[in-house]
């Protein structure tokens, strides 16, 4: 067999999650448009699979790296570059949030059939630019951490490079669940908090609209100190920043390379913020797609959203039955269209890349120290593959693939979190550092190594899992 990805080599792997193709569907905009609007950039060759309603998205390690680094550099790292981006980002976003503010007021089923395909071939072209631009701090972020420990190789001992880059990386603003919290805790208005936050639990697999007894049980559980508390770990995330520049004589060179990865996490956390929001739109347009046209709604969520566009204008899809159940595609860093394939090539490159076969006699294995938290932290294993379906009990260890912000509710409750993949910019390493939890990213093996129920230890010190006698 032919394998897309050379599996001698090193893999990327975002994933595996649950997710809906139709609600992750933003690859015109990363793997098209993206290429036309700033050439000799983009993407390298990826595989995405599905396996039992997870996705994967692959690359070779050794290709995303250098694409990230050399867009990181060329526009990311400037600042100026970086904030001209910014603001067109910025103005996609503004159009969206119109567009938005629209359908909410719009009576979708008066519309003529010509009319509301207008309005989902426009909303579905809104998303797509929205990704062109949000596109510049994801994939930057694959090689800036690489390059940023590069610059530090000369003043700092090798020993102690991982916690000088915890604390150069961490992020020096407000994430959106912050942000959410401390608004709560304010409110006095929970119905107008709802109205404002209703989407906060969405995911790529999972639409809802929270009531506002969520919004009452959570606000009864949350710190009423919480905005003092979190502008005083801002603070000293600053104050470590500068200590460690000092310590270390770090030229300003160093100081805005870690700007730029810190920068670009929190771009990152307003364009998830900005997913949550607008899936519940396309689910809103979707909802009248599958009412208007007799569509099977499970069928639709397989789907692009340029297919259910064909759809609707009565055009037949070149699909064997079997594909309406998508079990993945290839697409070409050159042309950027997806190539399908079926079950039978899905599952041997899921063998291939992503299953991972481990020594189950092993008591210890090593990750990325992406916070250190309080010292070491032993408990017991919960493995999380679908945060929908399994909750943790408070203080257990959180384990799991990589973790999304549908994961942060559990995320609250962990005493250490333990991920396979991710790096220093990953989420489940932003959100560890913003809640001080040990954590560690990139195990590549943990979910497999690891079960229900296991005692073990999480030192981020040395970055070592270990596993304890019952």
């Amino acid at each position: 067999m032919d394998y897309p990805l050379d599996p001698k080599k090193e893999i990327f792997k975002w994933g595996p999650v649950t997710m809906h193709l139709l609600h992750g569907d933003c690859f015109k905009g990363l793997f098209v448009d993206f290429a036309k609007k700033y050439p000799g950039y983009g993407w390298p060759k990826h595989v995405a699979l599905w396996n039992d309603g997870r996705f994967v998205w692959l690359h070779e390690f050794d290709e995303i790296r250098a694409a990230g680094q050399k867009l990181f550099v060329d526009r990311m790292l400037p600042k100026g570059i970086r904030e001209e981006s910014r603001v067109l980002w910025k103005g996609v976003h503004d159009k969206l949030e119109v567009t938005e503010k629209a359908i909410d007021a719009a009576n979708l089923s008066s519309y003529s059939n010509i009319e509301f395909i207008q309005l989902w071939k426009d909303f579905e072209a809104l998303i797509q630019e929205f990704w062109v631009y949000a596109c510049l701090p994801e994939l930057s972020n694959y090689g800036s951490t690489e390059y940023l420990q590069e610059k530090l190789r000369p003043f700092i001992p090798l020993s102690e490079i991982a916690g000088v880059m915890e604390t150069l990386t961490a992020p020096l603003g407000t994430s959106f669940y912050q942000d959410e919290e401390i608004e709560l805790v304010r409110s006095n208005d929970l119905a107008a908090h709802q109205r404002k936050y209703f989407w906060i639990s969405n995911g790529y697999d999972h639409i809802g609209i929270e009531p506002v007894s969520f919004f009452a049980d959570r606000k009864k559980s949350i710190s009423p100190d919480i905005e003092r508390e979190t502008l005083e770990r801002l603070e000293q995330a600053r104050e470590r920043k500068e200590s460690v520049q000092k310590q270390y004589l770090l030229p300003e060179e160093v100081m805005s390379i870690a700007d730029a990865i810190s920068d670009g996490i929190l771009w990152q956390d307003t364009r998830k913020r900005d997913i949550w929001i607008y899936i519940h739109y396309r689910n809103l347009l979707l909802n009248e797609v599958v009412r208007r046209f007799g569509f099977n709604k499970q069928e639709m969520l397989t789907l692009f959203g340029h297919e259910i566009t064909d759809l609707m204008e009565g055009k037949s899809l070149v699909l064997a039955p079997e594909a309406r159940v998508r079990y993945g595609f290839v697409i070409d860093g050159d042309t950027g269209l997806p190539e399908m394939f079926g079950e039978y090539k899905a599952l041997a490159y899921w063998k291939t890349y992503v299953a991972v076969e481990v020594d189950s006699s092993m008591k210890e294995f090593k990750g990325i120290v992406a916070c250190k938290g309080k010292g070491p932290v032993k408990g017991k294993v919960r493995i999380v593959l679908n945060p929908r379906d399994t909750d943790i009990e408070q203080g257990e260890i959180l384990v799991t693939s990589m973790t999304t912000p549908e994961y942060v509710f559990l995320m609250k409750k962990a005493g250490a979190i333990v991920t396979d993949t991710g790096g220093l910019t990953s989420h489940a390493a932003i959100v560890s550092r913003e809640l001080g939890i040990p954590c560690l990213v990139g195990t590549r093996i943990a979910t497999s190594v690891l079960k229900d129920g296991d005692m073990i230890e999480v030192d981020a010190d040395k970055g070592i899992v270990r596993k304890l006698d019952k």
